[in-house]
């Protein structure tokens, strides 16, 4: 257990996970902020929003996750955007298992294409396993001792040695 617990700790690790989960939300974001309105019909599909909260979310939610993202690559304010980010995919696997479990399948929205400005077609289970490693892949991050100090440039600098 305490290998498991060191191995989760190693710098090379936290930063592998922050570049991961940065990339995975700052991709997510951009084609959401280019169609809000895609965006806030696949919020609708999941029938747990007002109409109203599922628009005004489709404009807040991806710049919200563009910032978390960016702010997770770069390392600045590290500790408290890997707490949202958490959080965020806390709410996103209750929302998806809850249709899951209602047996409603409806497309995710997490992913719009912005070339077809479709949403991309995945299962809601396929969606669920991965929102599952990505939280997994947080945890890294939230033990981590780094948190906060291990900036983009120390990283690449302790990388490169």
């Amino acid at each position: 257990m305490k290998k498991i617990f060191i191995f989760l700790k190693n710098q090379y690790i936290v930063l592998a996970c922050r570049w991961i989960i940065g990339s995975v939300f700052i991709y997510q974001s951009i084609c959401k902020i280019y169609q809000p309105i895609l965006f806030a019909r696949s919020i609708q599909n999941y029938q747990l929003v007002s109409d109203t909260i599922a628009r005004q979310t489709a404009i807040f939610l991806p710049w919200f996750e563009l910032t978390c993202g960016i702010l997770l690559i770069i390392g600045i304010l590290t500790p408290g955007a890997i707490r949202l980010i958490f959080i965020m995919l806390v709410l996103f696997v209750g929302a998806i298992s809850i249709n899951i479990i209602r047996g409603i399948d409806i497309n995710c929205g997490c992913i719009i294409n912005c070339f077809t400005n479709e949403p991309l077609n995945r299962s809601l289970t396929h969606t669920l396993f991965l929102d599952l490693i990505y939280l997994l892949l947080t945890i890294p991050i939230m033990i981590s001792n780094n948190l906060g100090r291990l900036s983009k440039f120390t990283a690449l600098y302790q990388v490169s040695r």
